[in-house]
């Protein structure tokens, strides 16, 4: 990504996998703004823990942020009944 900087990446967080793919909201962080949440950002996060906690298929797949993929379990080998993050 053209000038992606670590030290930025509090300004990314994860909103929701679609079609196989994991889609990443951009949210700069001021400093002199108060953490208050705005309507806009509360659903999408309330829209993001419907998905994962009554849609996603947590028992059988994993979630791979390294290659944007929804990987089975079987193939990485990891026990069942936790959500799990790659």
């Amino acid at each position: 990504i053209k000038e992606f900087s670590i030290s930025r990446l509090y300004d990314f967080s994860l909103t929701y996998v679609e079609d196989g793919f994991v889609h990443w909201g951009y949210y700069p962080v001021s400093k002199d703004s108060s953490s208050s949440s705005t309507p806009e950002t509360i659903y999408r996060e309330g829209k993001m823990l419907r998905f994962y906690s009554l849609e996603f298929n947590m028992a059988e797949c994993v979630i791979s942020v390294r290659t944007s993929l929804v990987l089975s379990r079987d193939a990485k080998d990891w026990p069942k009944k936790r959500i799990a993050v790659e």
